[in-house]
């Protein structure tokens, strides 16, 4: 009879797996998906109690970048997750709005218990920008949400600096919405009042300009019909294009935004910027770099457009295989230019007048997209960019006699919610 092995004692066979304790199978299901942790949960008494632990649920939120309970008016990390972060818990970030020719710069940030979306409006190219609230999510309890409308009848601004207020625009009363995800990249927003998202962006963004225009102005008080005043002598001094009253609803409003992927790592230009573009006023762009057969460019695409070249759209394309000189002559290096001027005969945007003087460190040849109203008949159109000093852009549109400056946009990026922590979906 051959004598029992030493070592460690056997461990007990188990005929289920639930006969395992707590403190082993809890881990266990920290591995698994959302999905898959509501799918055991429903299996059994035993499997509730498991899947209910606080851990589990803790885990989700927290990679949803939710580390307290405090303000989101539940008791448990599994009513959080379940009712606000398992749908909506991607939302925070940027993205870019299909509003009608104009587009829109939607920035959603978290206060607890309220996912805030705000469109971002810029005010002026140096200084604050304006936030205009589009729509809140509201965690109110357990299993209730709340989703409203909140298109604004004003804009306010970013900083406490610039507190500008040019009296109600259209608005949207706070009337209910609804989201709807397509995929994690794409949602639709529906105002069941048909606000005319597109009318209250191009207003917010006129009111903006308009403020510029008046700000070295001290009115005791504004009155609508000197508020009127403002506007018209605003769009006769830069030719703006006059934008019309609200019509009557027409059935529910739809707004669709897109995830806005910002350009980042390939050229230290790359990223948000914001320009002048003549009557229309500061617009929002991206820069990106691209490798091209003839060398690197810098293409630069509407996140906020006008009606002649809508959002979405190629804006002008830097060549930076092409140095030239001020005569456009090309050259092999770039030139530095300490005394630049922008040519007599070009238009200034008011923001460019207040800018200080500019220091030249290389100019490229260009070419830059034109259209007529509602993007008829576009074309390329050749153009100088210079590059200063101080990290802001000029394009001298020669054929329209303009000149645009641009600057980065100074926006705070929420984190975005990593693809793995909200994948599946919860009972």
């Amino acid at each position: 009879m051959l004598p029992e092995p030493q070592g460690e004692p056997a461990v007990p066979a188990v005929a289920n797996l639930l006969e395992l304790p707590g403190d082993v199978l809890v881990p266990c299901l920290q591995l698994l998906s959302p999905k898959d942790v509501c799918s055991f949960r429903a299996a059994s008494r035993r499997c509730k109690s498991l899947a209910d632990s606080p851990c589990i649920w803790q885990e989700l939120c927290r990679a949803n970048g939710v580390t307290s309970l405090h303000g989101w008016n539940v008791d448990t990390y599994r009513d959080l997750y379940r009712t606000l972060l398992h749908k909506f818990g991607s939302l925070p970030g940027v993205w870019s709005g299909s509003t009608p020719s104009v587009g829109s710069l939607l920035l959603v940030e978290v206060s607890p218990p309220t996912l805030h979306a705000s469109s971002v409006i810029p005010q002026r190219l140096n200084g604050a920008f304006c936030k205009g609230a589009v729509f809140t999510i509201t965690l109110l309890g357990p299993g209730q949400l709340s989703i409203k409308c909140c298109r604004p009848g004003r804009v306010r601004p970013h900083e406490p600096s610039g507190q500008f207020d040019f009296g109600a625009l259209p608005t949207c009363a706070h009337h209910p919405g609804f989201l709807n995800f397509r995929g994690r990249e794409c949602f639709s927003f529906h105002c069941v009042n048909a606000c005319q998202q597109d009318v209250l962006e191009l207003h917010s963004r006129l009111m903006a300009a308009v403020s510029v225009h008046t700000a070295g102005h001290n009115f005791p008080e504004i009155t609508p019909e000197l508020r009127e005043l403002q506007i018209l002598q605003y769009i006769i001094n830069h030719q703006a294009l006059w934008l019309p009253a609200p019509q009557a609803p027409q059935g529910d409003e739809v707004t669709i935004f897109h995830r806005l992927r910002i350009p980042r790592g390939r050229h230290p230009m790359e990223g948000l910027w914001k320009g002048t573009f003549g009557g229309h006023g500061v617009e929002i762009v991206t820069f990106e770099a691209v490798d091209t057969q003839a060398g690197q460019e810098l293409w630069a695409r509407k996140v906020t457009g006008d009606p002649n070249v809508p959002h979405s759209q190629l804006t002008f394309r830097v060549f930076f295989h092409c140095p030239i000189n001020e005569n456009g002559e090309r050259i092999a290096h770039p030139q530095r230019e300490h005394d630049f001027r922008i040519p007599s005969d070009h238009a200034v945007d008011v923001n460019v007048r207040s800018c200080p003087a500019l220091v030249v460190q290389g100019r490229y040849r260009a070419e830059g997209q034109v259209a007529r109203v509602r993007f008829r008949d576009p074309k390329w159109v050749p153009l100088q960019v210079m590059i200063f000093e101080g990290g802001m852009v000029g394009v001298s549109w020669t054929t329209l006699a303009t000149f645009s400056l641009f600057v980065p946009l100074d926006i705070s990026v929420p984190a975005l919610v990593p693809q793995s922590a909200t994948r599946g979906a919860t009972n």
